[in-house]
């Protein structure tokens, strides 16, 4: 084998050139590992956490070009967050300028924007405030914001002179006051900013925790379908701790829920409420839920309250009516009622074919049993007696004399009498022929 004769010129060579390689590598990468680095680090910053290392921006209005925060060290840094549209960023601007030079050895204010630099610029040239006090501004911001992100500005960041976070405040926490408490380094007595900066304008306000707190309501009004799982049950609950009042029906038909409203309705015979709907049977048959959460001083307004609501959900409006109707009257016959005073175990039995059993009870019961019954009109209740009793009543079929002869042991009978009653009316809503979209103006 025949070995080449080496070089020594051509090896140096190959070698300052491997070198010049690696001197361009090491000089190319190190700022980009320093914006990939700070990159990394743009999750928000809490109180009491320093800086990381961060690339050098671009500013405006200073006696360079660019500016690190890191090379700020030494003094207390003021950031504000900021924008040209922002009337009362622009209007601080004054106020900013005179703590700057009231305390120029020891303070540094930085404005930071989202915004370009030429409207930037723009903004600086054309307002009066603005070309008046031009304080050093970021323009085109995308790291900063990100670790002290908001949703309202202005917005302030403190930053001591080690590069500690101090607070994160309104424009309402920045005097001369505070300013010297942050310089001396002792406790600092502010109101912090807590902007919601996962709020989602798109989605339900306080829905899973979009806004606030779920509970943070004044006043709400709630309807859902059915909630499987949840037991039916209709009420209302005072809280004097809370100061709030709720009015709640769960799992109920419409007509239930209506009881909120009108507790009348507890009172009132089915056959004396009329429903004017589209498909009444599917209407009676919908099962929901309502909840009317209101501050107790509102107290005289909340069954107003649940009426409208549910008024306006159904789209029906709701009243109630007198009118002259042909009822059955129970009475006495001309001979004196004959109950006997009750001892038995109070007992309702209606189920048997032919046997009504109604035992240790008033005669409502009974009037209610009769006013439940579609084939008959309304009766009314004018026999005057008012204990408890028995009544076992043989009925091969309901009817007027079939009733009569069974109540007529009793004292007791059923007459065909005008009397005024009460209706309840619910009607759906007439809706224009052609309607507009909503519009927030119209």
């Amino acid at each position: 084998m025949t070995h080449l004769p080496e070089n020594p010129e051509a090896e140096s060579f190959k070698k300052f050139l491997i070198l010049v390689g690696i001197l361009l590598l090491i000089v190319t990468i190190l700022p980009v590992s320093t914006v990939v680095n700070a990159q990394q680090q743009t999750k928000p910053l809490k109180i009491g956490e320093r800086l990381p290392e961060l690339p050098a921006a671009h500013v405006l209005n200073y006696q360079t070009s660019s500016i690190n925060l890191n090379d700020l060290k030494g003094k207390l840094l003021i950031l504000e967050f900021w924008s040209p549209a922002c009337g009362a960023c622009i209007s601080l601007m004054p106020r900013l300028d005179s703590l700057q030079r009231q305390y120029k050895e020891q303070l540094s204010i930085l404005l930071v924007a989202s915004e370009k630099e030429e409207k930037l610029s723009n903004a600086f040239a054309q307002n009066p405030i603005l070309k008046a006090h031009p304080l050093p501004s970021i323009p085109t911001d995308t790291i900063l914001k990100k670790l002290f992100p908001y949703n309202l500005i202005p917005h302030f960041v403190w930053i001591s002179p080690e590069g500690e976070v101090l607070a994160i405040t309104s424009d309402k926490e920045l005097s001369s006051h505070t300013l010297e408490q942050a310089l001396k380094g002792g406790p600092l007595e502010l109101q912090l900013k807590k902007d919601q900066t996962d709020y989602d304008p798109t989605k339900p306000l306080l829905v899973k925790g979009n806004g606030g707190e779920e509970e943070a309501f004044l006043f709400r009004s709630l309807i859902t379908p059915r909630l499987p799982g949840i037991r039916a049950e209709i009420g209302i609950q005072r809280d004097k701790q809370n100061g709030t009042l709720r009015l709640k029906a769960t799992n109920m038909d419409v007509l239930t829920l209506y009881k909120l409203a009108y507790p009348g309705l507890n009172f009132l015979p089915p056959k004396q409420m009329e429903l004017k709907v589209k498909d009444k049977d599917s209407f009676e048959k919908g099962i929901y839920c309502f909840d009317l959460q209101l501050p107790l001083d509102n107290q005289h307004n909340a069954r107003k309250m649940v009426q409208q609501s549910l008024d306006q959900f159904f789209d029906v409006r709701t009243s109630f009516e007198t009118r002259k109707t042909d009822v059955w009257v129970l009475g006495k016959t001309s001979r004196k009622i004959n109950l006997p005073k009750s001892t038995a175990e109070a007992l309702i039995q209606t189920d048997s074919s032919t046997t009504k059993l109604f035992k240790n009870q008033p005669l409502s019961s009974l009037v209610e049993w009769l006013n439940a019954q579609p084939s008959i009109p309304p009766v009314v209740d004018e026999s005057g007696f008012s204990g408890r009793t028995d009544l076992r009543l043989e009925l091969p079929k309901l009817s007027l004399t079939a009733l009569n002869a069974a109540l007529h042991p009793y004292g007791l009978q059923l007459r065909k009498k005008p009397r005024n009653l009460q209706f309840f009316l619910l009607e759906l809503n007439e809706k224009p022929a052609h309607s507009k979209p909503l519009s927030l103006y119209q």
